[in-house]
Formats: structure tokens, C-alpha cells, sequence
């Protein structure tokens, strides 16, 4: 008997991912389909894989509670299979090296850790005008993930994303900021929606000129 991933497209999603090859710039899958039909399985178990592959990945989720919230998805972002969100893991990281290279005492010691680990932060913030503080925060998680390994995002239930939400992930389609966010060059997107994928959704890719294909489960 055939695997229900292998029957209903699950397995093909991920055997498609699997076989990208890196430096190809940004490419785009789809994977449409109602309730039920394992759009979101089918993205975790990607993100895990690509993980396990060591590789970088990052998952961020709309859900209708909360639609109207501004930057959800991005405020959610994790790692595969981690209950820490990626900033947690990030700061964690950060603190640990820190704390090694640089051993510090005194009433001096929060304000200059401080300082070491939002100096990166802060020198894109002067070149990235065009974000606000918040959208910096975010690029800086991922490119702070991806350090160097070719980044899987997984983006789904876009069918309740905010405006905000939208207009970040159209800054990360485009090549505007590759230069300050590396990562973001040859970055794979992989995206979950319902039966038929939202008009917005469609619009940015082909704006954005992205290799796309279609998965419908």
C-alpha cells in the first residue's frame, strides 16, 4: 500500500524541495489545498528535513485569531520543531558567546553586552531606512539563522496574513535588500495555502519575477 504523502502530492512537495540546487537565486512553491489535506505537514516535515540536511529554516504561521494583528506570521517565526521562537535562540546564541570571549563584572556589564549584541542590528538599521525598527528586528533573526546555509522559509495559512505582513514578505521577494540581508539572494520560499492561492500572492511573485511552481494536494 502506497504512503498517503505519496498518494495525495505530500511526498512530492518534499522530493521537490529536496532537489533544489543552491545559488539558483529565489524560487517559490506552492502548496494549495482545503482543510484537511496536509498543507501543513507537508511544510513542516519540508522544514525539518532541510534542517537535517544543515541547512537553515525558519516557519512563520498566519491563523485567523489573529488576522488583524500587525506582523503575526513574522512575530511567530521558529525554528523546525522547536517551541522557542527564533529570537529566543538568537539571544540565547548571542549571550553564550558573549559570555566566553568577553568576561564582564560590575554594574557596566549589562550596558556593554547590550551594546555587542545589537551592534550588528543597529549598523543595518542606519542603512536600511526604509524599514521600521520592528521589520529590522525580524530581517536581523533571519539573517542571524541563516549565517552562511542556504535558507528555507516556509510561510503558511496566508489566507489571514495582515497588510504588514504582506508588505515584509514583498521587501524579502524583492532584491532590494540582498546587500544588506544575504540570506535573503538564494533564499527558498515555500508557501501554504487554501484551494486556490490568494490574489496577492500570485501579483508579488510575478512582480518579483520568481521561478514559481504549483502543488495542489
Amino acid at each position: 500500500m502506497r504512503r498517503l504523502e505519496s498518494v495525495n502530492g505530500q511526498q512530492a512537495v518534499i522530493d521537490r524541495m529536496a532537489a533544489k540546487e543552491p545559488g539558483a537565486g529565489k524560487i517559490a512553491i506552492v502548496v494549495s489545498g482545503t482543510p484537511g489535506t496536509g498543507v501543513t505537514w507537508a511544510l513542516d516535515q519540508v522544514a525539518k528535513e532541510w534542517k537535517a540536511a544543515r541547512k537553515a529554516a525558519l516557519q512563520a504561521r498566519g491563523d485567523s485569531f489573529a488576522s488583524q494583528r500587525k506582523l503575526f506570521p513574522w512575530l511567530t517565526l521558529a525554528t523546525p520543531g522547536a517551541k522557542d521562537l527564533a529570537r529566543v535562540e538568537i539571544l540565547k546564541d548571542s549571550v553564550k558567546d558573549a559570555s566566553n570571549a568577553i568576561p564582564m563584572v560590575g554594574s557596566a556589564t549589562s550596558h556593554l553586552l547590550d551594546e555587542l549584541l545589537h551592534f550588528r542590528r543597529n549598523a543595518l538599521a542606519r542603512e536600511a531606512i526604509i524599514l521600521s525598527k520592528e521589520e529590522q528586528d525580524l530581517l536581523f533573526v533571519v539573517q542571524a539563522v541563516a549565517h552562511k546555509k542556504r535558507l528555507l522559509l516556509t510561510l503558511d495559512h496566508m489566507d489571514y496574513w495582515d497588510s504588514a505582513s504582506w508588505d515584509l514578505l514583498a521587501l524579502i521577494a524583492s532584491s532590494h535588500l540582498q546587500d544588506l540581508y544575504p540570506a535573503l539572494a538564494d533564499v527558498q520560499l515555500l508557501f501554504g495555502v487554501s484551494e486556490t492561492p490568494p490574489s496577492r500572492l500570485t501579483g508579488l511573485l510575478d512582480g518579483c519575477k520568481i521561478p514559481t511552481e504549483i502543488f495542489r494536494l
